[in-house]
């Protein structure tokens, strides 16, 4: 899976930085989110944890953006965007729909 580069949230640009492990500074973590920059990193890591670890990011970003309490509860958090992780990692799609013209 791909990392982007930023996500739009509510109208707020949230850009997404991967960082190498020998300029990672933040010890005991693997990334974080700042609200006060709408800012998530990623240490540079597995394509499969680095995808953990963005949608973990990413359900902080939700859910401060939302106001809500399970902001901080990193049970929650890590479960929740796991399984995100992998709901879209796995997700199969059929052919993409197609319009017909408007006449």
């Amino acid at each position: 899976m791909n990392i982007p580069r930023k996500v739009q949230l509510m109208g707020h640009t949230v850009n997404v930085a991967v960082i190498a492990p020998k300029e990672w500074k933040h010890k005991g973590c693997v990334g974080y989110f700042d609200p006060a920059n709408s800012l998530i990193a990623i240490k540079r890591a597995r394509p499969s944890q680095m995808a953990h670890v963005f949608f973990h990011e990413l359900t902080h970003a939700i859910l401060a953006l939302m106001s809500h309490d399970l902001y901080e509860d990193e049970t929650f958090v890590d479960s929740f965007g796991g399984l995100l992780a992998q709901a879209l990692s796995s997700a199969k799609y059929d052919a993409p729909i197609r319009r017909k013209p408007h006449k």
